[in-house]
């Protein structure tokens, strides 16, 4: 039989690791643009040195965290993915006013 209580409970708890998810996420979206700023159009987009390194990392991180590699680096590959395409679109807005990627948009 199924505890609704301790459901709802667990449920709850994932909620607010949702929005401490959220929060981390902001910031890092907030340094992407800056370095997006910083690089402007004198570096390559991509690095794919330090796209592995972090991968790396982050998957040494995760089995020290006791979180699975197999769920910690498919974030963070799709993660580092969608942060250049974020960089990228940030960079194309300072070069042209009228366009944006939508980050600023809620329903975006």
């Amino acid at each position: 039989m199924i505890d609704h209580a301790r459901l709802e409970a667990l449920r709850g708890e994932l909620d607010g690791v949702d929005a401490r998810m959220l929060e981390l996420m902001a910031a890092r979206q907030r340094l992407v643009e800056a370095v997006a700023e910083v690089k402007g159009r004198h570096a390559p987009l991509r690095d794919r040195v330090r796209e592995q390194a972090i991968l790396a990392r982050i998957s040494a991180a995760a089995v020290d965290a006791g979180l699975s590699p197999k769920i910690a680096v498919p974030v963070w590959r799709r993660l580092l993915e969608v942060s250049v395409e974020h960089e990228r679109r940030v960079l194309e807005r300072a070069e042209d006013a009228a366009a944006c990627c939508g980050c600023r948009d809620p329903l975006g």
